[in-house]
């Protein structure tokens, strides 16, 4: 039986690891004993935080290691370019190779990442499809065109928000949405075991045509790719509906 996201895991360790020259925050839920399941690196959006991911690390973490990162420039992480998905992803690499040192596996782990962060974890498994293994993308653009105006987007969360603050957090976003918009056509097909795009429906940036044109160029080069549906799920559907996609990516990324 799946457990439930009612009961909490354990605090995670929190960490700041320095990838490339540059410190990336990351949550770290560690499982109860030592498994030999894969662990599971989560990247979140652009106005995300690492502790949205905290739902899907309780049902995870029961069998294997979960790290929730923040992108360059997002959260707490540090704020240097370049922002693009395409050179992030190298910068993910190293981090997935550090984090995964000694753990269970043949290497290769389980990602899963919600807007610019699901197009960094499609560059990644793309460009290093050798460590990847399944892959989980929640409502990202991919190669479309269409992405949020940075006057639409609320702040990225930060402990304390003055003006200037809020202008290097705006700068920021619109340097991640130029970085999708001049790579969005160099991403990458991508070839791992399977894969899985999870779509809120009522995402406010993002047109509900835009969860087609994704799924068909994830197939390209996973057939086994499929979507679920969050009704109601917004734009960040594990935030808005936890239990429901957190059920959801669990079952996938532990299926046979």
């Amino acid at each position: 039986m799946t457990p439930t996201t009612n009961r909490q895991p354990s605090p995670p360790r929190e960490d700041e690891i320095p990838v490339d020259g540059i410190r990336l925050r990351t949550l770290a839920w560690d499982p109860p004993r030592r498994r030999r399941t894969p662990p599971t690196i989560a990247l979140s959006g652009l106005t995300g935080a690492a502790e949205d991911f905290a739902p899907l690390a309780a049902v995870l973490r029961s069998d294997r290691n979960v790290f929730a990162v923040e992108l360059p420039g997002t959260g707490r992480s540090e704020r240097r370019g370049p922002y693009d998905p395409l050179r992030v992803a190298d910068r993910i690499a190293g981090l997935v190779l550090h984090v995964s040192e000694g753990l269970a596996g043949d290497g290769r782990v389980d990602v899963v990442g919600q807007g610019i962060g699901g197009n960094v974890a499609i560059a990644l498994a793309g460009a290093r499809p050798d460590l990847v293994r399944r892959l989980v993308v929640i409502n990202a653009p991919y190669r479309t065109r269409h992405v949020p105006w940075p006057r639409q987007l609320p702040a990225p969360r930060l402990p304390a928000w003055s003006a200037p603050s809020r202008l290097r957090g705006l700068g920021t976003e619109i340097a991640w949405l130029r970085g999708h918009l001049a790579t969005r056509t160099e991403l990458p097909d991508v070839a791992v075991e399977r894969a899985m795009l999870v779509w809120g429906s009522d995402d406010r940036w993002l047109a509900p045509a835009t969860s087609v044109g994704v799924l068909r160029d994830l197939a390209r080069g996973t057939p086994d790719s499929r979507q679920i549906t969050i009704p109601g799920g917004g734009h960040r559907p594990h935030v808005t509906a936890p239990d429901a996609v957190s059920a959801a990516i669990s079952e996938f990324l532990r299926s046979a």
